[in-house]
């Protein structure tokens, strides 16, 4: 479906609970439509990074106006040799005084009257409310397709067998507990709790201390490390 949307130079909005692969999915599909990709975190910009900067060096005409400096990434999108896809990370994050020139940029692929010719498309990806995020401007999400992200057990299983990325410990227990791939929507007072993310992470780890010869018990403690204390100790004694 991403890679439909961006062929026809569409904006896509995803939002999902964390860890479900949403950066990831869209990353994978950029790269296979033959695009570059832009990535942009927008919970570390301020207005200017996406407006750009007044050139107070450069004023022209007897110093009575001011022109604007772009930051360099859209470089690629005015002169790059190929079309940009612009993947906007955590736009549940992003500050307000960014909702402005973002307006501009999905609706016009334009930046404080700049014209952006090689961005073809931009997709937006964000988490939950309910797991800290802020629906964005609502006037920004018009300007896309907007969907939500749902991970379940058997997809997720057939990435991990096509990746090869998931220790088999892991599938071997997501297959037969197929609810402990998410935690709880609502953590209450829980620091850890399972995701797509932490057992990947967890399969990382344990990859790498099998190799180290790690006991079973530092293993087992990674595990819980990753993916919380209760689904810990499940995992434990299947494992």
């Amino acid at each position: 479906h991403l890679k439909a949307s961006i062929s026809i130079g569409e904006n896509v909005a995803i939002f999902g609970r964390r860890g479900s692969g949403k950066t990831e999915i869209a990353k994978q599909q950029i790269k296979s439509s033959g695009n570059r990709e832009i990535y942009l975190n927008l919970a570390v910009l301020e207005r200017v990074d996406m407006g750009g900067y007044p050139n107070i060096m450069g004023a022209r005409t007897k110093e009575k106006f001011v022109e604007f400096l772009l930051p360099s990434f859209y470089e690629y999108m005015v002169d790059g040799d190929q079309d940009v896809v612009a993947l906007l990370d955590e736009v549940d994050k992003a500050d307000p005084s960014l909702w402005a020139p973002l307006l501009e940029f999905t609706q016009f692929r334009s930046i404080n009257g700049h014209k952006l010719p090689r961005l073809k498309s931009i997709i937006m990806t964000g988490n939950l409310i309910s797991e800290g995020g802020s629906r964005p401007s609502l006037p920004l999400l018009d300007r896309a397709e907007k969907y939500l992200i749902s991970a379940d057990a058997t997809s997720w299983l057939e990435w991990a067998g096509a990746s090869g990325n998931i220790h088999p410990s892991i599938t071997a227990y997501i297959t037969d507990n197929p609810n402990d791939l998410f935690g709880s929507v609502d953590p209450e007072d829980r620091y850890a709790d399972p995701s797509p993310r932490g057992w990947h992470r967890a399969a990382e780890i344990l990859r790498k201390g099998e190799e180290g010869k790690w006991s079973s018990d530092i293993l087992n403690r990674e595990v819980s490390g990753c993916i919380g204390k209760s689904s810990g100790m499940k995992y434990s004694a299947y494992y």
